[in-house]
Parts: structure tokens; sequence; C-alpha cells
């Protein structure tokens, strides 16, 4: 290996800019490969982690049972006097100090689910289909209901589940005074066996008469079929487990096994979005509530905790993108060898790790949108609504971001390629890399800065439209006798384009004024200073004396006209000059003792290298021929250049599986060529 010169700090700065290139290249195959893999993943269906959706507090009820005996607390004591005589109202606690019989004064208060005529039937519904295995409860009395004024879904006013408290006493011994926790939702349920499926009421029912108990036992009553099938036919069920999608699977516990068969369904509450079919594109997260140990948590919080299910069955149109990475992965390779053998000739040459996925920006960012086509883009809907969702301030949603991410890159790349292209420069891959990572990862702060207010409004509008679109509509006299409503999964409008476009684009946007600012600002040095963005070939070896021709077509001295073509472009058909787009800057030819040669980064950024000295080749035909030698056959017609010192024969010639050896082949290399 040959001495190596000292670096100068222009060349420095040169090496510096080819390596963050190579960097925002790794970034592309990165995003490319997991793209692939989470589209794989999605074919298979993709469960999310175990998140915590929404939590519920009811932030007066404690304070009025108390820290002791329900009997002792401020409840029993203050509110109702001591006097646990059955009452014919509802009780309703507004704040620390107030309390009321008539409801609440909230404007959300729904008056049927929290009446007191309503409550009353629930609880007569339990007793008489649910004290057959909850026993004690036929031991018991009711005292009186009593709602948490304060509670977030009688605040919101949430009609899809409810907590209620009723007071009991024990009809033998008046003084032992219980609170009964009923936690009620509509949810939705299968019983797998019997291909069985609908909607169905879930009540988790727990009996504390001591605060200080160190845990409680909790019950499960089912109706199956309400709300549409009133009143609720409760059914008492056992937990047996959750299923890896978080769904409780429960067992019957029938009145007379002998008579009724025993029923194991799953059930959870599940909410989100699909398109057109729930089994195909989908994200739908299941809900449940953890069953509490504390009696304070037991009253006062009620946690909805899940995992989101995602399906797609055409994520698989999105393994393009694996095409995409292990393409790009190759010429990296490439580059990486042809950087070691001019290093081991005492040169340090860092070519454009772009240049050869620059060449085919326009084909894949065809595929991209012809694949999100058939996928109905899906990817891009899911990304969008998760990023309404912050803006509209709604329960975040778990999406597969890098699938749009790669879409979204690829397009991206391919639209600055074209402004590239129209504008005659060449943009710098590492800067617009730099700039898609930065707007995406921050595209929903850019939101409120950018879009104006009325499309905001909009988003909001219709996030909260959609959120809300799975809440099922009842007819009046259905309502009168069920105010509980199944909340379930919902398909999305057909036409949201207007949605998509107002939240897409701020990504493509915010990005695009930065690639256009960067092709003015160019434009313009390159007017006051031509050739200043001109990258040369750091040679550090004996190899010197060059003058150089800018990449604008300014020339140095004893430059010839531009339109002589070197013997490289007359037989390459390759222009040097006429390379645009998302690329490095380079060097289209040098001139040595008077001759005009082709530079090796315009060799190079032109989609060739020179297999050990020998063959000019174009780096796309390189895998076809090691598949050629491999099976010993030409799939396809592959042609080389002979080459002989620095000269190029003008004629090309047909490649055999002898035509070149395995060493010309892992020899790569790229030098100056007339």
């Amino acid at each position: 290996m040959r001495t190596l010169k000292r670096v100068t700090g222009a060349q420095a700065i040169r090496i510096a800019r080819r390596l963050l290139v190579v960097g925002a290249i790794i970034v592309y195959i990165v995003v490319s490969f997991q793209a692939a893999i989470r589209s794989y993943m999605l074919g298979r269906v993709l469960t999310g982690p175990l998140t915590i959706f929404n939590t519920s507090t009811a932030a007066l009820i404690n304070d009025y049972v108390g820290t002791a005996t329900v009997r002792e607390g401020r409840l029993v004591k203050q509110v109702l006097a001591g006097d646990t005589t059955p009452r014919e109202s509802t009780l309703y606690l507004e704040s620390l100090s107030t309390s009321t019989f008539t409801g609440c004064s909230g404007a959300n208060f729904d008056t049927k689910l929290y009446g007191n005529a309503y409550l009353r039937e629930m609880y007569a519904q339990l007793i008489a289909r649910a004290s057959y295995k909850f026993t004690r409860l036929s031991e018991l009395e009711l005292v009186l209901p009593v709602v948490d004024c304060s509670f977030g879904p009688v605040v919101d006013g949430d009609n899809t589940h409810a907590r209620v408290f009723y007071v009991l006493r024990r009809v033998d011994q008046p003084a032992a005074v219980f609170v009964l926790t009923a936690s009620m939702a509509i949810q939705n349920y299968a019983i797998p066996m019997q291909h069985e499926q609908g909607a169905c009421l879930v009540a988790t029912l727990s009996l504390i008469s001591d605060m200080r108990a160190s845990t409680v036992q909790h019950y499960f009553a089912v109706a199956l079929g309400y709300p549409y099938d009133a009143p609720p036919l409760f059914e008492i069920y056992e937990l047996l487990g959750e299923t890896s999608d978080n769904k409780w699977v429960l067992q019957s516990l029938p009145r007379d096994p002998s008579q009724e068969q025993t029923k194991v369904l799953e059930t959870a509450t599940s909410r989100g979005i699909y398109l057109h079919d729930a089994t195909i594109q989908s994200n739908i997260r299941h809900m449940i509530w953890p069953l509490d140990a504390a009696p304070t948590a037991v009253l006062g919080v009620w946690r909805w905790q899940g995992r989101t299910v995602l399906r797609d069955n055409w994520a698989w149109v999105h393994y393009i993108h694996a095409i995409f990475g292990l393409s790009t992965l190759f010429s990296l390779a490439t580059l990486f060898l042809v950087m070691f053998r001019n290093f081991r000739k005492g040169k340090v040459w860092i070519g454009d790790a772009f240049a050869q996925v620059s060449s085919t920006l326009v084909f894949r960012g065809t595929v991209v949108v012809v694949s999100c086509h058939f996928n109905e883009y899906w990817a891009v809907t899911e990304l969008s609504f998760d990023s309404a969702f912050t803006i509209a301030e709604l329960p975040p949603m778990f999406v597969v971001r890098e699938i749009a991410h790669a879409d979204f890159l690829t397009l991206f790349l391919c639209c600055a390629d074209f402004i590239g292209y129209a504008s005659k420069t060449r943009i710098d891959p590492a800067f617009v890399v730099l700039v898609f990572e930065v707007v995406l990862y921050t595209h929903t702060r850019l939101y409120s800065l950018i879009l104006p207010g009325p499309v905001v409004a909009y988003l909001r509008a219709y996030c909260a439209t959609i959120y809300r679109l799975g809440v099922a509509t009842v007819d009046p006299i259905l309502a009168q006798l069920a105010p509980l409503r199944l909340w379930s999964a919902s398909p999305i409008p057909r036409s949201n384009v207007l949605f998509l476009t107002a939240t897409s684009v701020i990504v493509f946007a915010a990005s695009f004024c930065w690639v256009v600012g960067y092709v003015v600002v160019k434009k313009a040095w390159q007017r006051q200073r031509p050739g200043a963005f001109a990258q040369v070939s750091v040679a550090l070896s004996s190899t010197h004396g060059h003058a150089r021709v800018s990449s604008d077509g300014s020339e140095a001295e004893g430059a010839e006209p531009k339109r002589a073509f070197t013997h490289f472009e007359l037989a390459t058909g390759a222009e040097l000059q006429n390379r645009f787009g998302v690329m490095c800057e380079y060097d289209n030819f040098v001139y040595f003792k008077g001759l005009r040669f082709a530079s090796a980064d315009g060799i190079y950024c032109n989609g060739f290298v020179i297999a050990n000295g020998k063959f000019l080749l174009a780096t796309e035909d390189l895998l076809a021929i090691v598949a050629m030698k491999l099976l010993r056959t030409r799939l396809r017609n592959v042609y080389t250049y002979e080459v002989d010192g620095s000269k190029l024969k003008q004629t090309a010639q047909l490649v055999y599986p002898d035509t070149l050896s395995w060493k010309d082949l892992l020899h790569p290399n790229v030098d100056i060529l007339t």
C-alpha cells in the first residue's frame, strides 16, 4: 500500500460531507428493512403492548365511605343520619360537602342512565338472576343507590359504561352496612365453540364492608344480547384468564348445570377503526378493566387497559421495501469495496453512496404509489388518524409508523429528485434525508404552527366524529328501555381524501420548502462563485496535477468546449454534465497534460465501475454477472467495455460466464477515463 499524504482542510470537509451521505443511505436502508419487517408482522396480525388507555376517578366516594367500616363512614353517619332504613330515592354526591336526591348538576348528566328507576331496575335484575351464586346478595337489602357526580363518565355524559354504588344492609342485622360496587359496560363477546358473537352487558360486582380489608373479591355477571335484548338476563361467570389480545375469558356458572350448557366466552370493549372489514384492515384496541384488590381503588378508580390489534391482509404489497433495501445495501457494499481498493492504492476516495439509488428514485416512487393504491392507503390513513387524534386531544392510537415512514421517505426522495432535474441542480442527499426525518418526527407540532385555523378546526371535528362513530344508534323505544350503549369498532368513510390531504400534506410541504430553499440558495451562490460546489476525489498518492471542471460546467485552464464529449460519454451515453437530482456534487471532468478525462466521481455517479482495471461495468449489471457465473448460463444480455489504462474502447462486448474472473469482480475501482 502506498504512503498516504496529509489531508487538507478542504479535503476533510469534502470527506465529511460524503460520510454524511453514507449515513443518510444507511438510514434509508434501515427504514426500508423496518418497513418490510413490519409488513410481514402485520400480515400475521400484530398485537401492541399492554397500555392504559384511560383512567376515570370518582373523587368523592372514598371520602364519604371513610377509612374504617362503612357503618362508621360519613355517608351513613352524616348524610343518612345513621338511619339505614331503605329509601325510594338515589343519592347523588355533588361535592365533599354537598349531596342531593335529585341528580347531578353537570351539563352532560344522563338522567336516564343514572336515574333512580333504571338504577333500581338493574339492582333488581342482579338480585333476581345472580344471587344463586353470589349468595350474600340474598341476605342483603337495598338502602339506596349512590352516584358520584365527579366520576369521569358521569361528567362527560358517556353512556357506554357506568359505575354505581349500592348501599346495602343485612336483613337480619341492619347495623351491618355494605357498599356494592357495580361497574357495568356494554362489550362485544364471542363464544368460539358455538360460533356466536354479539353485544353483552358485563358487570363486575364487589362487596365492601370495611375499607381496611386487604383484598376485595370480584364477581362477574354477564347479560348476553343486552342492550338489544332487554331486560338484562344476568348469569354469573368466573374468570378463566385473558387472551393474548387482552380479552377476558369467562366461563358461565349455570343455575342448574344438568339442564343448562356451560358457555366459555371471550369479551372486551373493542374500539377502533377498520376499512371495509375488521378482519382485513383494522386498528382495534381491546380494553378491559383490572380487578383492583384495594377497597379505595375499587370504589374510586376505573382504569381501562388493553392491547391494540393491527390487521392488514394487504401488507405484503409493502415487501417492495425489502427489495429496495437489499438493492441499496448491495450498492453500498460495492461502494465500500471500491473505497477499500482505492485506499489500498493510497487514495482516500469516498463516492456518492446515493448515486445508484438516485438513478432509480422515479421507479421506486412509482412502485410505492402503486403499492399504496393496492393497499388503499391504509398505512397512511392510520398515521394520519394518529396525528390528528393528538391534535384533537383524543386518546392516541398505536400504529405501525415504519411502513408510512418508508413510503413517505421514498416519495419525498422521488419528488426532491424531480426538483433537482427540473432546476438542473444536484441536491445533497444527506440534507434531503435530514430535513425529511426532522419534519416527520415533529409534524404533529407543526400542525398548530403551519395549518390555518379552519383546517385545524376541521381536523378536530372530523376526528371527534370518527371517534364516536362506533357508538351504536338505537330506536327511541329501545333507548328508553336500555340507556347503556355499545361502543365498538367502526368502518371509516371511504371518501376521506380531504382528511388525508390535510394531515399528510404538512409533511411534504414543510420539507419541500427547505428543499426549494436549498436549490435557490445554491443557484444564487453558484452565480456568485462558479465552481464553489464542485467535489473532487481526494488523491493522496502520486496522482496530482489535474485541472478540474466544476459540476456546473465551468472549466479550468486549458479547458475544451463543453460540447466535446469524452470517449466514456460517447460509449456509454452518459452525459456527465447532465446528471442532476438527489446526489452529491462531483467533478465532471479532469484535465491532465491537455487531455480531457471523465472524472472518477463522474464515472461512479453515472453507474459504472472498472473491474480490475480491465472492464468497465454498469453497477446494475454486477448481480446479473454474479448469477451468470454461478449458474453458468446467461440470464440476460450484459455488455462491458474494455479498458486499457485510461483509454476506453468504444465497442461494447457481450459478457459470458468466463469473460470476467472472480478476481475481476472482487477488484472494482474507479479512475479517470478518456
